[in-house]
Protein backbone atom coordinates (compact mmCIF):
# COMPACT_ATOMS: atom_id res chain seq x y z
CA UNK A 1 0.00 0.00 0.00
CA UNK A 2 1.22 3.41 -0.57
CA UNK A 3 0.00 4.94 2.43
CA UNK A 4 1.94 8.48 3.54
CA UNK A 5 2.53 8.51 7.22
CA UNK A 6 4.14 11.57 8.32
CA UNK A 7 6.76 10.60 11.44
CA UNK A 8 6.19 7.70 13.96
CA UNK A 9 2.62 5.57 13.50
CA UNK A 10 0.52 6.83 16.43
CA UNK A 11 -0.52 3.31 18.58
CA UNK A 12 -2.90 4.30 20.16
CA UNK A 13 -5.65 1.86 19.00
CA UNK A 14 -7.40 4.42 17.19
CA UNK A 15 -8.54 4.63 13.51
CA UNK A 16 -5.93 7.41 11.46
CA UNK A 17 -6.77 8.77 7.88
CA UNK A 18 -3.49 9.65 6.05
CA UNK A 19 -3.48 10.53 2.32
CA UNK A 20 -1.90 7.87 -0.22
CA UNK A 21 0.99 7.99 -3.09
CA UNK A 22 -2.06 8.48 -5.21
CA UNK A 23 -4.48 10.69 -3.60
CA UNK A 24 -4.09 14.41 -4.71
CA UNK A 25 -3.65 17.25 -1.89
CA UNK A 26 -5.92 17.00 0.93
CA UNK A 27 -7.36 13.69 0.25
CA UNK A 28 -7.39 10.78 3.07
CA UNK A 29 -7.72 7.27 1.25
CA UNK A 30 -5.20 5.70 3.69
CA UNK A 31 -6.40 4.36 6.96
CA UNK A 32 -4.56 2.55 9.74
CA UNK A 33 -4.82 1.42 13.23
CA UNK A 34 -1.68 0.32 15.41
CA UNK A 35 -1.29 -0.84 18.47
CA UNK A 36 1.02 -0.87 21.38
CA UNK A 37 -0.34 -3.69 23.67
CA UNK A 38 2.55 -6.57 24.60
CA UNK A 39 3.53 -6.63 21.02
CA UNK A 40 3.10 -4.05 18.65
CA UNK A 41 0.75 -4.68 15.97
CA UNK A 42 -2.13 -3.32 13.62
CA UNK A 43 -3.37 -3.15 10.22
CA UNK A 44 -3.90 -0.79 7.36
CA UNK A 45 -5.84 -0.43 4.38
CA UNK A 46 -5.97 1.56 0.80
CA UNK A 47 -9.06 2.68 -0.53
CA UNK A 48 -7.93 4.11 -3.23
CA UNK A 49 -6.09 0.96 -5.10
CA UNK A 50 -9.65 -0.72 -5.00
CA UNK A 51 -7.74 -3.69 -3.17
CA UNK A 52 -10.43 -4.86 -0.50
CA UNK A 53 -8.23 -6.50 1.71
CA UNK A 54 -7.05 -5.62 5.23
CA UNK A 55 -3.28 -5.80 5.43
CA UNK A 56 -2.32 -6.71 9.18
CA UNK A 57 1.48 -6.83 10.71
CA UNK A 58 2.44 -7.63 14.09
CA UNK A 59 6.03 -6.82 15.03
CA UNK A 60 8.58 -10.11 15.01
CA UNK A 61 11.33 -8.74 17.36
CA UNK A 62 11.17 -7.99 20.83
CA UNK A 63 11.58 -11.90 21.90
CA UNK A 64 14.18 -11.15 24.59
CA UNK A 65 12.10 -8.85 26.55
CA UNK A 66 11.81 -8.58 30.20
CA UNK A 67 8.81 -10.34 31.76
CA UNK A 68 8.84 -7.30 34.10
CA UNK A 69 8.36 -5.10 31.32
CA UNK A 70 6.41 -7.02 29.60
CA UNK A 71 4.02 -7.52 32.20
CA UNK A 72 3.70 -3.70 32.88
CA UNK A 73 3.28 -3.32 28.99
CA UNK A 74 0.40 -6.05 29.33
CA UNK A 75 -1.13 -4.11 32.27
CA UNK A 76 -0.58 -0.70 30.16
CA UNK A 77 -2.62 -1.80 27.28
CA UNK A 78 -5.38 -3.42 29.26
CA UNK A 79 -6.02 0.17 30.52
CA UNK A 80 -5.80 1.39 27.24
CA UNK A 81 -8.66 -1.11 26.42
CA UNK A 82 -10.51 -0.28 29.36
CA UNK A 83 -10.12 3.82 28.77
CA UNK A 84 -11.11 3.29 24.76
CA UNK A 85 -14.66 1.33 25.58
CA UNK A 86 -14.99 3.98 28.24
CA UNK A 87 -14.53 6.67 26.23
CA UNK A 88 -16.89 5.11 23.07
CA UNK A 89 -19.64 4.57 25.70
CA UNK A 90 -19.31 8.20 26.36
CA UNK A 91 -19.86 9.08 22.38
CA UNK A 92 -22.46 6.60 22.01
CA UNK A 93 -24.59 8.17 25.04
CA UNK A 94 -23.67 11.70 23.93
CA UNK A 95 -24.79 10.90 20.30
CA UNK A 96 -28.62 9.01 21.61
CA UNK A 97 -29.00 12.06 23.70
CA UNK A 98 -28.93 14.34 21.07
CA UNK A 99 -31.15 11.43 18.69
CA UNK A 100 -33.56 11.31 21.66
CA UNK A 101 -34.01 15.16 21.53
CA UNK A 102 -34.46 15.00 17.65
CA UNK A 103 -37.08 12.84 17.46
CA UNK A 104 -39.19 13.90 20.81
CA UNK A 105 -39.07 17.40 18.94
CA UNK A 106 -41.11 15.51 15.96
CA UNK A 107 -44.98 15.42 15.17
CA UNK A 108 -45.54 11.92 14.73
CA UNK A 109 -45.99 10.64 10.90
CA UNK A 110 -49.68 10.26 9.51
CA UNK A 111 -48.97 9.83 6.03
CA UNK A 112 -46.33 10.44 3.89
CA UNK A 113 -45.77 10.00 -0.02
CA UNK A 114 -43.44 6.61 1.55
CA UNK A 115 -45.95 5.01 3.41
CA UNK A 116 -48.51 5.27 0.84
CA UNK A 117 -46.58 3.75 -1.68
CA UNK A 118 -45.48 0.68 0.89
CA UNK A 119 -49.18 0.33 1.01
CA UNK A 120 -48.74 1.05 5.35
CA UNK A 121 -49.42 3.12 8.19
CA UNK A 122 -47.25 4.96 10.50
CA UNK A 123 -46.24 3.14 13.45
CA UNK A 124 -46.80 4.31 16.58
CA UNK A 125 -43.37 6.40 17.59
CA UNK A 126 -42.81 7.26 13.50
CA UNK A 127 -42.48 10.91 13.36
CA UNK A 128 -41.67 13.33 10.39
CA UNK A 129 -39.16 15.71 10.35
CA UNK A 130 -39.60 19.37 8.35
CA UNK A 131 -38.15 18.17 4.92
CA UNK A 132 -41.02 15.40 4.66
CA UNK A 133 -38.74 12.58 6.00
CA UNK A 134 -40.17 9.54 7.96
CA UNK A 135 -38.08 9.32 10.91
CA UNK A 136 -37.76 5.94 12.81
CA UNK A 137 -36.89 5.84 16.16
CA UNK A 138 -34.59 3.02 17.56
CA UNK A 139 -34.86 2.13 21.36
CA UNK A 140 -32.88 -0.43 23.55
CA UNK A 141 -34.58 -2.85 26.29
CA UNK A 142 -35.38 0.11 28.18
CA UNK A 143 -37.03 1.97 25.88
CA UNK A 144 -34.69 4.64 25.39
CA UNK A 145 -34.00 6.26 22.45
CA UNK A 146 -30.77 5.05 21.30
CA UNK A 147 -30.37 5.95 17.78
CA UNK A 148 -33.06 6.43 14.53
CA UNK A 149 -33.04 6.05 10.28
CA UNK A 150 -33.78 8.61 8.12
CA UNK A 151 -36.67 7.70 5.25
CA UNK A 152 -36.94 10.25 2.23
CA UNK A 153 -40.18 10.93 0.66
Amino acid sequence: AGLIIKGLPVMDGALHRVPTKADKKGVKSGVYKAFLDGRPAGWYRDYRSGDTDVKRWVFSGGDNIDPLARLHLKAQAQQNREDSARAQAQQYNRQAGYASRYVSRLPQATTSPYLTRKGVTAAPGVRINPGGELVIPFSNAQGKIRTYQRIPE
